[in-house]
């Protein structure tokens, strides 16, 4: 028996990896559940009426906006928290499920806290995780001054109910499966929602071949070369340094193209050390913001391989979307990210574990910036170290390998049958249906 009414709640519905969850979660249940009566509620957003069209409400309350005061007092928590369940209890009704996305990731540790005793009270609630607190220190400090110094509440207790039948989470991998667990929430309570994938219309754009063209045109490439792109904008955790040395490594063979720069003032100030790294000692076998002049179903579909040298995902979308424009997806891998993908039936070919530095004993990636550069700097210069790195990381010689056809067709067809919107929204519906049996 399907859930009667759901409300999907978030702090906003600005552009993100959240609103995309969102946004699927609204077109698979409205197209295929339309019993279910869904509403979504958000503290900000630019587009009330997003959902119109699939006939879904869009309530939207400043409550529920990220906390940007950052030492409320005890009277303003107080107050805050009374308007907050006012408003909650006036707009839910008893047996409305509560799907909250992030709700521990620490923006509001005043609505945590408020769903939390909604729940006490008997209310249906869906913790969808796809971030935690306890990877950003700052928000876990915020979450300790509300709930521990403020409410005078264990932050675990309220972060994580280990008693209540009707508080259940949705994670999108098994690694952070294995986290919740290792809090004590008891594996019933725990859903495993990887997010869908959308399956794009490849029969629209020109053939591989062509898509090749465009790009060796538009960079002035040579068309023997392979083209190796990094379909992501390069925060910090992208590793780009990583991919800078790999494309010193293989410049005899291969150009390497990252998409876009970071937004984030931060991040776009690390991002431009690199580039003026690059520029500076004549390392230009990386094209950087590539993304600007070819679009991304063009850019990726006439790639020879994509490449991702992050150091730590969510979900690992990158390691997912290439294949469903027929290209191979190489380089570093997350066990805790991977291993869900490869559980399917995927196949990685061209994946590894780290690079280990000639005389460092270390990974590149452990390196500060300042000796990845001087690294990157050594070995392209020097012919016998680079031996000496592919020696003691034999890994490296099957990175841009050809990846065979028939590898390609089965990764594609697991991807559609594991990860299309259809299937997710079983699971979804799932999820709620046992929430929902929990209390009887």
């Amino acid at each position: 028996m399907e859930p009667g009414k759901v409300a999907i709640m978030h702090h906003h519905l600005h552009p993100g990896g959240v609103t995309r969850i969102i946004d699927s979660q609204v077109k698979s249940l409205s197209q295929d559940h339309p019993n279910i009566r869904l509403r979504v509620v958000c503290g900000q957003t630019d587009d009330p009426y997003r959902y119109k069209e699939q006939g879904v409400e869009v309530i939207v309350h400043e409550e529920l906006n990220y906390l940007f005061d950052e030492h409320p007092s005890p009277a303003k928590i107080n107050t805050a928290i009374a308007r907050l369940n006012d408003f909650l209890k006036e707009l839910l009704d008893e047996d409305e499920i509560i799907h909250f996305h992030n709700l521990n990731l620490g923006k509001n540790p005043l609505v945590t806290y408020s769903l939390y005793r909604l729940a006490e009270e008997g209310r249906l609630v869906l913790n969808h995780a796809h971030d935690f607190a306890e990877d950003r220190p700052a928000n876990m400090a915020f979450l300790e001054y509300i709930l521990r110094d403020g409410l005078h509440m264990e932050p675990s207790m309220v972060m994580y109910p280990r008693n209540l039948e009707n508080y259940h989470f949705a994670v999108i991998n098994s690694g952070d499966q294995q986290r919740l667990l290792n809090q004590g929430i008891d594996e019933g309570h725990i859903a495993l929602l990887p997010n869908p994938v959308s399956v794009p219309n490849t029969q629209s754009l020109p053939d591989k071949t062509s898509c090749k063209k465009k790009i060796t045109a538009t960079f002035s490439l040579d068309p023997q070369t392979k083209i190796v792109t990094y379909p992501v904008r390069v925060i910090r955790r992208k590793n780009i340094g990583e991919l800078i040395l790999l494309s010193e490594l293989f410049r005899s063979s291969a150009v390497f193209l990252v998409t876009l720069a970071p937004k984030n003032p931060l991040e776009l100030e690390h991002y431009n050390q690199w580039k003026t790294f690059c520029q500076e000692n004549h390392l230009n076998n990386v094209l950087f913001e590539a993304g600007e002049k070819i679009d991304f179903p063009r850019l990726v579909k006439g790639s020879d391989l994509c490449i991702t040298t992050s150091i730590r995902e969510g979900f690992g979308m990158t390691y997912m979307e290439p294949w469903l424009y027929h290209t191979p997806v190489v380089g570093r891998k997350i066990d805790y990210i991977t291993r869900d993908f490869l559980q399917t039936g995927m196949v990685f070919p061209g994946l590894y574990n780290q690079i280990i530095i000639p005389g460092r004993d270390s990974d590149f990636k452990d390196l500060p910036v300042q000796d990845q550069m001087y690294e990157i700097l050594k070995i392209s210069h020097d012919t016998e170290r680079q031996e000496e790195l592919f020696r003691i990381n034999p890994a490296l010689h099957q990175l841009l390998e050809t990846v065979d056809p028939q590898t390609i067709e089965d990764n594609i067809h697991r991807i559609i049958q594991y990860y299309s919107l259809e299937t997710y929204g079983k699971k979804l519906v799932e999820t709620y249906r046992r929430l929902s049996l929990s209390v009887g």
